[in-house]
């Protein structure tokens, strides 16, 4: 995943996107056990792992794996946090350099 400021620092940042976006959202599904499985390692060992879970709650990512969570997983945390189940359009990335 390649970027600048946080993105630059992470673990994953010369992995193949494709690792992080399964063929489906479906967290019951094989593809994606398969796909958490192979970028926990990753995530585990990642300097802005913190940096990359806040912005995907910060920015709705309702697609793919980020900090090793699933969108169930996120929407689970934006109701703890009691924020909305997904972002407003208008947030842009938190780049934190």
């Amino acid at each position: 995943m390649a970027g600048t400021g946080w993105q630059a620092r992470a673990a994953c940042h010369d992995t193949d996107p494709e690792l992080f976006f399964p063929a489906t959202d479906d967290d019951t599904s094989l593809t994606m056990a398969r796909a958490r499985i192979a970028i926990a390692p990753l995530c585990q060992g990642c300097p802005v792992a913190t940096e990359c879970l806040r912005w995907a709650l910060d920015t709705g990512q309702d697609h793919g794996l980020w900090a090793a969570t699933t969108p169930t997983d996120r929407r689970a945390i934006r109701r703890a946090m009691g924020t909305p189940a997904t972002a407003p359009d208008d947030i842009a990335p938190k780049d934190a350099a």
